[in-house]
């Protein structure tokens, strides 16, 4: 997160490396029962997603593909702070994303992770979007 915000002009050119992080990450968070060191980073994670919206249109490509991502590891969790917290990235890279890349995570995800997307993707119209918490 430091290296976003010290450097967030230089950030995007590491963006594959960052995607890649993060999604071992949300990995880590499915597998892991450790719900201290899980919150630690869904928050740390939350953290650097904020820090894209700085530079909207460097990561508004890429964000979208952690996404999916976030939707797995959603319907991995069990605990509702984790649940919560995943929401919140999830509502993040929804913000900074184009309306049309909604329709293409909806199509490559499976069945049942498209239903979550569905109702996260709903949330995010009905309570974020259109309240201006997304600023």
């Amino acid at each position: 997160k430091a290296f976003i915000g010290n450097h967030p002009n230089i950030a995007a050119k590491y963006s594959p490396f960052i995607i890649e992080s993060a999604r071992q990450h949300f990995k880590h968070i499915s597998r892991s029962q450790n719900l201290t060191e899980n919150l630690e980073i869904c928050n740390s994670l939350l953290l650097i997603f904020n820090r894209f919206k700085k530079k909207r249109f460097d990561w508004c490509k890429v964000g979208v593909y952690l996404i999916g991502d976030i939707i797995l590891c959603l319907m991995a969790v069990a605990q509702p702070e984790l649940k919560q917290l995943l929401n919140s990235c999830a509502h993040t890279l929804l913000s900074i994303s184009e309306d049309y890349t909604h329709e293409y995570i909806s199509a490559n995800l499976p069945a049942a992770a498209n239903e979550v997307f569905k109702v996260v993707l709903e949330d995010f119209k009905m309570n974020v979007k259109f309240a201006g918490r997304n600023v």
